[in-house]
């Protein structure tokens, strides 16, 4: 009976077991978003071409920093994710109109607005350089827009709920991707000019 209860005890997971489980299996959803819902690989497709693309682009050309013109389209890019994202809720009401939609969709509806108005922020932040210039391009390089837009369309395509789990999936993918392409980067040669 004692060793009954003792394995009991010993199998009962931590608070931070249990967070890490979460965390891991909200990333590993995450992930497998687009090959549960093919309705996502519409949008996801060009987002995941347009960061590997760049990514391996800062990677040969090393010398290079972002501009300002490309915060400025990268912002753009979050803009173009939620005008999608009010029409794939658009067409999933029933009626569909402005009270029917925040009604039916209440969280998914919150979330997009907050994509968009941070969205116009960051635009009117870059394009007037509001910020230094340090934060304005860490804030608008591919992977963060990127990582933002994806879990946001993840989030509205699908029913995975938005809270604390899916928020530190969503760092953890961040960070995941951060040190792949630093790595890939790493190995790539850099362009004969800079040599």
């Amino acid at each position: 009976m004692v060793a009954v209860n003792l394995t009991n005890t010993t199998m009962q997971a931590t608070p931070a077991a249990k967070i890490a489980d979460l965390t891991l299996s909200r990333l590993v959803e995450l992930i497998r978003a687009p090959v549960d819902h093919s309705e996502l690989l519409w949008i996801v497709i060009p987002l995941a071409a347009t960061l590997v693309l760049m990514e391996l682009y800062f990677g040969r050309y090393k010398e290079e920093e972002l501009g300002w013109n490309t915060a400025v389209g990268n912002s753009m890019i979050l803009i173009f994710v939620a005008m999608d994202l009010f029409r794939h809720l658009w067409e999933h009401t029933i009626d569909p109109n402005i009270l029917n939609i925040l009604l039916t969709h209440t969280t998914k509806t919150i979330l997009i607005l907050f994509l968009a108005l941070g969205s116009l922020w960051l635009l009117i932040a870059d394009f007037f350089h509001f910020l230094p210039k340090s934060i304005a391009f860490m804030l608008s390089s591919s992977i963060p827009i990127k990582v933002i837009a994806y879990v946001t369309i993840v989030l509205v395509y699908t029913n995975i709920p938005f809270d604390w789990g899916t928020l530190a999936a969503s760092v953890a993918l961040f960070a995941i991707l951060f040190v792949i392409f630093k790595l890939i980067q790493f190995f790539i040669p850099i362009s004969i000019r800079e040599r």
